[in-house]
């Protein structure tokens, strides 16, 4: 398939946690990272979704061992694990669809992380994640999704994105007396996930 040139998006992003964060850029990064610093690729990762820009969401993969595994790998073929390749096609297509939208931004993505470790050359990362977009069948998406993102030579990739089951979240506050008390919040269910989004572009683009 060839592709369309690729537009600049305008959107703000809308993040509720990561707003302001500078897009990735490889060339850009520096020696002697700390482990903390793969938590960039992630900002990056989400606000590239917010943006609509496609060339700073492929900066966030490692091109030589990205998988993308769904939530239920059982539902035919195009629920199979994929690598970047399709990853990049699949994004690229739902991109340029969304950019055609009236609304704007066409696609809100917001995040919550739950868990995250790392050393000097993996992190492991887990948020809650709430997708809204202009189709009609996958308006409202919510789940969970796990990421590794591994250092290769002086910078941060996304090797492995698993799309997962939500987390319950444990929110600290305090009370009028003073005293610190802990909400749990539900994840919330919806009839279709992430990984159903992209398969739907996966199947747009074979056509």
């Amino acid at each position: 398939m060839k592709r369309l040139l690729r537009l600049l998006a305008s959107s703000a992003v809308l993040s509720s946690l990561l707003a302001g964060c500078d897009l990735f850029n490889p060339e850009d990064y520096a020696e002697g990272l700390s482990p903390v610093d793969s938590m960039t690729v992630f900002h990056n990762l989400v606000n590239a979704y917010n943006t609509l820009d496609y060339e700073a969401f492929l900066l966030c993969l490692d091109p030589d061992t990205f998988c993308f595994v769904p939530k239920d790998t059982t539902q035919g073929t195009y629920y199979k694990p994929w690598g970047y390749e399709e990853e990049d096609v699949l994004t690229f297509a739902m991109f340029e669809e969304f950019k055609t939208e009236r609304r704007i931004p066409p696609l809100i993505l917001q995040i919550d992380t739950t868990r995250f470790f790392a050393t000097d050359t993996l992190a492991s990362l887990h948020a809650n994640y709430l997708l809204i977009t202009p189709l009609v069948e996958y308006d409202t998406l919510a789940g969970g999704f796990e990421l590794k993102i591994r250092k290769r030579g002086n910078y941060w990739y996304i090797s492995n994105w698993q799309d997962v089951a939500g987390e319950t979240l444990f929110v600290e506050h305090e009370t009028e007396e003073g005293e610190t008390t802990i909400d749990t919040i539900a994840p919330k269910i919806t009839e279709r996930d992430w990984s159903d989004l992209k398969v739907y572009f996966r199947m747009e683009v074979s056509r």
